[in-house]
């Protein structure tokens, strides 16, 4: 059996079984175990949950489903399955696989992107950045722009970053895009905390020295904070 614990940010509509017939209204943030797996009725996440010893039916607020995976997703998939077999398991059993979200939904981009490449007659970009990520999640999006950890990429290069981009004195990392080189401690140590600032290079390909990154704060190609 799947649980699953969620924050609900928006009104929720439940009934309670100790109290037949009765419905109740709760505003605001509510933490709810979702037990068992979460169904989509009309377009809507649905599931059974625990609160405060009681069990209640909850509507899930959120993007609604898609109707199917698109023909683009489902020809990522048929040749990823293959060359990426652990992202392709990893898709699988989230929850964006429940929602028939897939790869090209969150990889797709405009010609002009700085980062996008043509792939099979189709643009998309590696980044997923959080301006992709609002066009499904805004509340999220906006709630973690406002929040310190996405600018915790902002002390590269600051005087609070001192001891690793300059005192610690080694600048054997080189890169195409860092031809000058930079200290090794600080791509493989603070950079996959804080974040990177990710360099496109002339040909389209990101600088091995600012990704991959997970980073918290990463700064993006397109200018958005975060990972």
């Amino acid at each position: 059996m799947l649980c699953e614990l969620v924050q609900v940010c928006s009104v929720l509509e439940t009934s309670e079984p100790a109290n037949a017939g009765d419905h109740a209204r709760f505003m605001g943030r509510c933490v709810y175990l979702i037990i068992g797996d979460v169904t989509m009725v009309r377009g809507i996440r649905v599931g059974i949950g625990l609160h405060i010893g009681v069990l209640v039916t909850v509507t899930l607020a959120g993007p609604t489903t898609l109707p199917k995976l698109s023909e683009q997703s489902r020809a990522c998939v048929e040749c990823h399955k293959d060359s990426n077999p652990g992202i392709h398991r990893q898709w699988g059993s989230s929850l964006h696989y429940r929602a028939n979200v897939g790869c090209y939904e969150c990889h797709k981009a405009n010609e002009n992107d700085v980062d996008a490449f043509e792939h099979f007659d189709t643009y998309i970009a590696t980044i997923v950045s959080p301006k992709d990520c609002a066009q499904c999640h805004p509340h999220e999006t906006a709630e973690f722009a406002a929040s310190h950890h996405s600018k915790a990429a902002r002390i590269l290069g600051s005087l609070d970053n001192r001891l690793a981009e300059v005192v610690e004195g080694n600048n054997k990392f080189v890169t195409e895009g860092f031809p000058q080189g930079n200290s090794a401690a600080a791509v493989t140590g603070c950079w996959q905390c804080h974040g990177s600032q990710v360099k496109v290079l002339e040909d389209g390909r990101l600088d091995p020295a600012t990704w991959p990154n997970t980073g918290i704060g990463r700064i993006n190609p397109d200018g958005s904070e975060g990972s």
